[in-house]
């Protein structure tokens, strides 16, 4: 039942920036192992975050950064064979949520956004298990244009916490159990376990053509 209503609450909040062919679609393709992933993602969340009293249907009615997770698992899920509808999905999410999840994006179990408004997360990023992105975090590429196709975006382990602010950018990999301070900039990989902290971040070098952002 929790998947159930994770769904039809995703395509409410979804339903005034899709066209209604596009909404008649998603009605007849119920992706149920989308909806259990995301049901594993709200129950993180509820674990996590006490602002709710533990409320699931506060969470589906008003948590707009989860609503942009369980976008995220149902464009997953058309990635493959139906790219067109899921970046209808990431744009529809991106305007009710201001969270932009690229659906090529690849997101272990139990994600957790919290706040979440700005946030951007790069085609070919990948995510392990039980990490959690504040707001206005950035994981995208070095470059600003001129990206060409491949894996330009960060790949993260499990148990990461990223914080406010942040910016993780290119093919880099984070390790296990990291966790990053509120406004780090971070273009090198870092250990399992390491810290990293806004005054001590590695920044990327200036003489590199090209800077920041995602797609």
């Amino acid at each position: 039942m929790r998947e159930h209503n994770i769904y039809y609450y995703t395509l409410a909040r979804l339903a005034p920036f899709l066209e209604r062919a596009t909404l008649e679609l998603l009605g007849e393709r119920h992706d149920t192992q989308a909806m259990a992933l995301a049901g594993e993602d709200l129950r993180a969340l509820i674990a996590s975050d006490p602002s709710h009293r533990g409320l699931e249907q506060c969470y589906l009615e008003s948590c707009s950064p989860f609503i942009a997770v369980s976008t995220y698992r149902l464009a997953h899920a058309c990635w493959a064979r139906a790219p067109l509808m899921a970046m209808k999905l990431c744009h529809a999410a991106r305007v009710a949520t201001g969270v932009e999840i690229h659906p090529g994006a690849v997101i272990g179990q139990r994600f957790i956004v919290d706040h979440g408004t700005g946030t951007v997360i790069g085609e070919t990023t990948v995510i392990g298990d039980d990490c959690t992105v504040l707001n206005g975090v950035i994981i995208g590429s070095r470059r600003m244009n001129a990206n060409v196709s491949g894996k330009r975006h960060p790949t993260i382990g499990d148990r990461v916490s990223i914080g406010a602010y942040s910016q993780l950018l290119g093919n880099i990999v984070i390790g296990d159990d990291v966790r990053i301070h509120p406004w780090s900039v971070i273009t090198r990989d870092m250990r399992p376990s390491e810290r990293a902290y806004a005054c001590h971040a590695h920044h990327f070098d200036p003489a590199q053509p090209g800077s920041a952002l995602t797609q």
